[in-house]
């Protein structure tokens, strides 16, 4: 927790009333899959005083046939996990915006949370007096659409049974370098010197999984165009975020259009509404 003076508090629970009126909702390879160690105005949904009740459990996902039994206990079980990981980083978005509005009455306290935040998110040089250093820091922090974030944790991970979900709670196929950081895949290369990454728990893979579209090169293009649908107050859909993806898998379009007969087929956009 960080202690604000009592004026920026009280600035930030005024922001945060004016917010609940509005009605709405490291290591890098080629294909961006690395592992590295909110809510403002223009949310697409309403995450600010949401209880989310975090699963108790991971269901052991082969048990349940495959199709529709499967499916539904996969998804009942990561949604609240997604949308708990959006709400933390849209609390943070909007500390981040307040902040920003204010930022050459900032105090030291303040600097010092702002370019921890900064560093976190991949900007090891941030300057608080720059307007630009600022515009990439809160386009990095912003939600994943809970449609994409469910999609491409079942298609990765089989709908939770992969060697890779059983073994290293890893649901994404997120990748890691250091010998020892993960599972060896069967069907790497001789020369190939990855791993697949090992996680402590499925909500850590999620947050790993998120912080990674905020923060890879790879998807640059992705946090642009979430910003553009934030200016145009549009919705953010997996639909559309998936298109910044091409660089997520070797497939490229074809995994692209998988993702999005997995959001249409399955009804997972109406949960970015």
């Amino acid at each position: 927790m960080f202690k604000f003076d009592n004026i920026f508090f009280n600035s930030l629970l005024i922001a945060i009333a004016v917010l609940l009126l509005i009605d709405f909702t490291t290591d890098i390879n080629k294909s961006g899959r690395q592992t590295s160690e909110d809510t403002d105005p223009e949310a697409p949904y309403s995450l600010l005083d949401e209880d989310i009740k975090l699963p108790s459990s991971k269901p052991s996902f082969k048990k349940y046939p495959a199709g529709g039994q499967r499916k539904k206990v996969f998804f009942d079980y990561f949604l609240p996990i997604v949308k708990h990981t959006n709400q933390q980083l849209l609390k943070l978005r909007a500390r981040l915006v307040e902040l920003e509005q204010i930022k050459t009455d900032l105090t030291n306290q303040q600097v010092r949370f702002v370019k921890k935040t900064a560093d976190k998110y991949g900007l090891d040089v941030f300057s608080i007096e720059n307007e630009q250093d600022w515009q990439v820091l809160i386009r990095r922090v912003d939600l994943v659409p809970p449609s994409l974030a469910l999609a491409q944790a079942a298609n990765e991970s089989a709908w939770g049974t992969s060697r890779f979900a059983l073994q290293g709670n890893n649901f994404f196929g997120q990748w890691c370098f250091k010998k020892g950081c993960g599972l060896v895949p069967l069907s790497r290369g001789e020369e190939q010197t990855h791993e697949v990454a090992k996680f402590s728990s499925p909500q850590h893979s999620v947050e790993r999984y998120i912080h990674n579209l905020n923060t890879h090169p790879a998807y640059t293009q992705l946090r642009i165009m979430r910003e553009k649908l934030r200016r145009q107050q549009n919705s953010i859909t997996g639909i559309k975020l998936s298109e910044g993806l091409m660089k997520y898998s070797e497939r490229g379009e074809a995994y692209i259009e998988e993702l999005q007969e997995m959001i249409r087929f399955n009804k997972l956009d109406r949960l970015d509404r």
